[in-house]
């Protein structure tokens, strides 16, 4: 078992059982996470003998680089090999105030999306909270050693935030995914903030409902079209849950203060650009507690159909949705000339 599977209320329990105190389990975690050591014998303040029991039970698996590409933009994209010979993407996307990984959740992905290009792959399995959590760890590492990016006060990490918005479909692998949030967040670990971690979906509304429950990360909703004839040509999943349910759900959802759904809104030519689509837009979000990141497609050959809109089309539905109070934002693709969305890299590769 990959010892990056455990929580650090798991861990206390394991140690809990040897006779030791819960303060045990942190100073084991902060080796980990925080110094980065992966090596029992060394963790110095552990007793010989619960290091020589967690070297018996457990192990550290890093997942193997197979690939990385970089744009001219900055953005690093990863292909891992797993312990299983199955492979994901990552990517590391800076920016001047920040520095994110995108992560996968699942190996493939099932829900059929017909713009996505790991949906073409189909559906092999879940990922386990230590695959996500390594993901983070690794991509962290190149950052920090091998593209000297500025670390914080901790001296191990580079990256900044996290986005679920890799390979799969996160609320689709739920367990392991709150999991890895818990990991991630954890202050004896890597201690994120709950606030730079977002998980995306493509509208699993029980599960929506379950992650917030459980979860205080933020979540993103996948959203793309307006109506349920557009919509369920486009997600198939829209036709289990439509857009009616989605916006009612948002409204029930159990937040925070201050707290809001990030509404992704992925825009292609001649298909939700028009000023129409703002209109129906900014109606159907009025009065949710919610945020609107406009994504011009990134273009794949897997994607026969879709193209880019242009600046005008985009700066047009901005103004409009702006003008309506809509909080919104226009995120540009990045590393479109590494085929940086998620599943390019693994379907050039044949992996």
């Amino acid at each position: 078992m990959d010892f990056k599977d455990l929580t650090l209320k798991e861990l206390v329990d394991v140690v809990s059982q040897k006779g030791r105190a819960a303060y045990t389990a942190k100073n084991i975690f902060n080796w980990v996470y925080k110094k980065g050591t992966e090596d029992f014998s060394k963790m110095s303040n552990v007793s010989k003998e619960l290091r020589e029991f967690l070297s018996s039970k457990y192990s550290f698996f890093t997942p193997k680089i197979l690939s990385t590409e970089k744009s001219s933009d900055g953005c690093v994209k990863f292909l891992f090999e797993l312990h299983d010979g199955e492979t994901i993407e990552s990517v590391l996307i800076p920016k001047e105030d920040r520095v994110t990984v995108c992560v996968s959740t699942q190996v493939g992905c099932k829900m059929g999306c017909v713009f996505c290009c790991t949906a073409e792959q189909g559906f092999t399995r879940n990922l386990s909270a230590s695959e996500i959590v390594n993901q983070v760890i690794s991509v962290n590492n190149y950052a920090r050693d091998v593209l000297n990016y500025a670390v914080d006060d901790s001296g191990i990490r580079a990256v900044t935030n996290i986005v679920y918005m890799g390979m799969g479909e996160p609320l689709d692998n739920l367990d392991e995914v709150i999991k890895s949030v818990d990991i991630i967040s954890n202050h004896n670990g890597l201690a994120f903030g709950f606030r730079k971690i977002t998980v995306s979906t493509c509208g699993i509304v029980p599960k929506m409902i379950e992650f917030k429950e459980k979860c205080q990360a933020r979540l993103a909703l996948s959203l793309n079209a307006c109506s349920d004839q557009l919509r369920n040509k486009l997600m198939p999943i829209n036709k289990t849950y439509d857009v009616t349910s989605l916006m009612s759900t948002i409204k029930t959802l159990p937040m925070k203060l201050h707290d809001f759904v990030t509404i992704e809104y992925i825009m292609f030519k001649g298909v939700n650009d028009s000023i129409d689509d703002a209109k129906h837009l900014a109606r159907l979000l009025n009065k949710l507690p919610v945020k609107v990141n406009l994504i011009p497609f990134n273009k794949h050959l897997k994607a026969k159909g879709f193209d880019s809109p242009g600046d005008r089309s985009m700066h047009d539905f901005y103004d409009y949705l702006a003008g309506k109070d809509v909080i919104c934002n226009v995120r540009y693709s990045r590393g479109a000339d590494i085929n940086a969305a998620c599943g390019q890299l693994k379907s050039r590769a044949g992996k």
